[in-house]
């Protein structure tokens, strides 16, 4: 097993610093936990991971492979992610307009709030629609693990690095969800939903830029 190891090293860097980079799910993760509840973001967090766990399983499997060279399957998934991203960025816009009492610590704002289930949902749809993550993981296993490493091996590459994108998105959640950033927040709310908004247009607008292109 220690064979393995160097390997593993630069797959789990390499990962880590792809997990850190903004991006969509950065975005959804920080909006939803300072917008709502800790326990939203925290769940959107989890969806996320879920998403993430699925994915790094089936890029694993050659799924991701199968993906690639399948150009309409491979396009459609990606612009139905970018009819998410900006259906996302227009709930920001939609809820930015709205005025909103201060809150008491604890407690969501008043507006929309999300359920369990929803919150959930919001992450792992975002992470699952946007097939850069997949393509991106796949291009990382690619240039980093040798077509001899067992299936098993990689199997076990796996974990820690769904635990790095778990451990990263919650402790954003927690972040943005603090009472005291959250007390805060509550001024500015309506800027930042429209910040969010920019940001997810933005990224739907680069996502289907490099579809085109491809």
């Amino acid at each position: 097993m220690m064979q393995y190891w160097p390997e593993f090293v630069i797959l789990f860097t390499i990962n880590a610093l792809n997990v850190l980079s903004p991006g969509a799910c950065f975005a959804v993760t920080v909006r939803n936990s300072a917008v709502y509840t800790r326990k939203v973001g925290v769940l959107t967090a989890l969806g996320i991971a879920a998403s993430s766990c699925i994915q790094k399983s089936y890029v694993l499997l050659g799924f991701g492979l199968f993906l690639a060279k399948n150009p309409t399957l491979f396009y459609i998934v990606k612009y139905v992610g970018c009819a998410h991203l900006i259906y996302l960025a227009f709930c920001c816009f939609k809820n930015s307009k709205k005025k909103i009492k201060p809150l008491s610590i604890g407690h969501a704002l008043p507006h929309n709030q999300l359920s369990s289930f929803a919150a959930f949902r919001s992450g792992f749809l975002t992470d699952t629609l946007n097939p850069q993550a997949s393509l991106g993981f796949m291009s990382i296993v690619v240039a980093t693990v040798s077509p001899t490493t067992p299936i098993s091996v990689q199997i076990l590459y796996a974990v820690p690095l769904i635990l790095t994108a778990t451990l990263w998105y919650t402790t954003v959640a927690l972040f943005f969800s603090n009472s005291a950033l959250r007390t805060w927040f509550t001024k500015i709310q309506h800027w930042f939903e429209r910040l969010m908004g920019s940001v997810l247009i933005g990224l739907s607008i680069r996502l289907a830029m490099i579809t085109a292109r491809t």
